[in-house]
């Protein structure tokens, strides 16, 4: 496994629903984008947009019943079952991984940071060198920098997070850039906050800003 760092990382605290992703800067000419998680409301979004723009995306997911109905419209999105606690043997070969999955997300869940760095890692070092030439880890943009010093927050703010899943996302921030660097694959960390505006209608989850706005 290769060891953590703690710098030298490309984040954003914003996400852009963009045609095309911002963040997969200078690579916009490749096509093979993996997405892991893609399930999930920004993941299912974020496939149909690459797909609209003419990518190629291997888009995972853990429970078929979660796969989008919209992906049948898409040729260019090929679903691809994962169990990150497994993924062994999983072909995720492509250009380009973003990472939004994650496990057993809580407040105070002392194994959520030991269990998704194991998933990150195993997916890691399991990826065709020759095949990725960046890795994307959405993070988070509230949880991970813990109390604020300053308002607004910078993206070179310290990192303290109070919750385990704080704990977990810097802990994959870490391991990602380490295996950019060591590895000689270009990485980039988004940190968004709360994400709003594209949710499935008939999904039960909506996030904070619906509640509020309740």
């Amino acid at each position: 496994m290769f060891g953590a760092h703690d710098n030298g990382v490309i984040v954003c605290n914003h996400y852009a629903q963009a045609k095309r992703p911002f963040f997969l800067g200078p690579l916009i000419s490749m096509k093979k984008i993996c997405v892991i998680g893609a399930t999930s409301p920004l993941g299912s979004l974020l496939a149909e947009r690459l797909a609209e723009a003419g990518h190629a995306v291997k888009a995972t997911y853990r429970d078929h019943a979660a796969i989008p109905e919209e992906w049948s419209a898409y040729g260019a999105i090929e679903p691809i079952e994962l169990e990150l606690t497994k993924a062994v043997g999983v072909d995720l070969s492509a250009e380009v991984i973003v990472w939004l999955a994650h496990i057993d997300a809580g407040r105070s869940n002392i194994r959520e940071p030991a269990v998704n760095v194991a998933a990150l890692v195993r997916v890691l070092e399991n990826l065709p060198r020759s095949s990725v030439k960046r890795v994307v880890l959405v993070s988070s943009g509230g949880s991970v920098y813990g109390p604020a010093s300053k308002l607004p927050i910078p993206e070179d703010h310290q990192r303290m997070p109070i919750s385990s899943y704080g704990l977990a996302k810097r802990a994959m921030e870490n391991t990602v850039t380490a295996f950019g660097r060591e590895k000689s694959v270009a990485t980039a960390i988004l940190r968004p906050g709360n994400i709003y505006g594209f949710e499935r209608p008939g999904r039960l989850t909506k996030g904070v800003v619906v509640a509020f706005l309740k």
